[in-house]
């Protein structure tokens, strides 16, 4: 499994932006046409078929800081990026409210293979900063075989708030070794997010 790194959406002041892999930016550029690739991994879907997946958003108006992103968008293609076509075998689209970013855990960002069946697991975690008013949500999009799982929480902004951890209605359908190996999962996604948020856990 390889992965490749695109640039941050944060550039830092009188710095230069490094230039995207030619991979990244050469296949993937078009997915995005008002933002960018963030990250790609390369992995063997079930037969040993060439996948990818490809994060990335594009930003759009209000942009209320130089961090997140207006839409999320995370494609999961199948295919070498050699081949003219790639076939799309899912796709996460998320659009922020007025006064939200998508801030993306691209370091969470994860194909793993926990019950050693040769049968991928796609984790893509993320956060939703707002106006500090409502709760901040973190989300964990999972797929595996090509299905799309979720765990979904909510972060305190305010007296009375709750931290919540909410599992789609589907989850109880995967194997049990995986719902344990991803509420684990979740624990590290949410640390982070609180992290980011400003707000460590104690």
């Amino acid at each position: 499994m390889t992965t490749a790194m695109a640039p941050a959406f944060a550039t830092p002041v009188a710095t230069a932006e490094p230039a995207s892999p030619p991979a990244v930016s050469a296949a993937y550029a078009s997915l995005y046409p008002k933002g960018r690739v963030l990250r790609v991994i390369d992995y063997q879907g079930p037969g040993g078929t060439a996948r990818q997946v490809v994060l990335g958003g594009d930003y759009g108006p209000p942009v209320l800081d130089d961090k997140g992103m207006n839409y999320l968008r995370v494609f999961g293609l199948e295919g070498a990026v050699t081949e003219p076509v790639q076939a799309q075998r899912w796709e996460i689209k998320e659009a922020s409210g007025p006064l939200c970013v998508i801030q993306p855990l691209q370091d969470l960002l994860k194909v793993d293979d926990p019950l050693k069946s040769a049968d991928p697991v796609v984790l893509v975690p993320y956060w939703v900063d707002c106006d500090g008013l409502d709760p901040t949500n973190v989300k964990l999009i999972i797929y595996y075989q090509d299905r799309k799982y979720a765990l979904r929480g909510t972060l305190p902004n305010q007296e009375g708030d709750d931290i919540t951890r909410t599992p789609s209605a589907n989850f109880t359908e995967l194997p049990a070794a995986l719902q344990q190996y991803l509420w684990d999962y979740w624990a590290k996604v949410e640390k982070q997010a609180r992290l980011e948020h400003g707000d460590p856990p104690n």
